[in-house]
């Protein structure tokens, strides 16, 4: 358990890239949906995590849980750019 552990710990860099790759998504993604109120979905979110895994291209392990977070941060950033 231990080993697994440690495969999942990300670095700051990782991180860092992660959430470029997560941010320039979400933008083209949903971009122009915040503006006209449609509704994102638990779909629409999956997707985008599943559009940000080839973005990394095995170049670390990806916390799925880190990327959801990351993903909603972005969206409430999106939105309140257009509010």
């Amino acid at each position: 358990m231990r080993e697994r552990e440690k495969n999942m710990t990300m670095t700051l860099e990782n991180l860092t890239t992660l959430q470029t790759i997560v941010e320039e998504e979400v933008e083209w993604m949903f971009g122009d949906v915040v503006g006209t109120g449609q509704g994102i979905g638990t779909s629409d979110i999956a997707a985008c995590m599943n559009a940000c895994v080839p973005a990394v291209n095995g170049r670390f392990e990806i916390d799925l849980g880190i990327m959801r977070g990351m993903i909603n941060d972005a969206l409430c950033a999106l939105e309140e750019g257009v509010a």
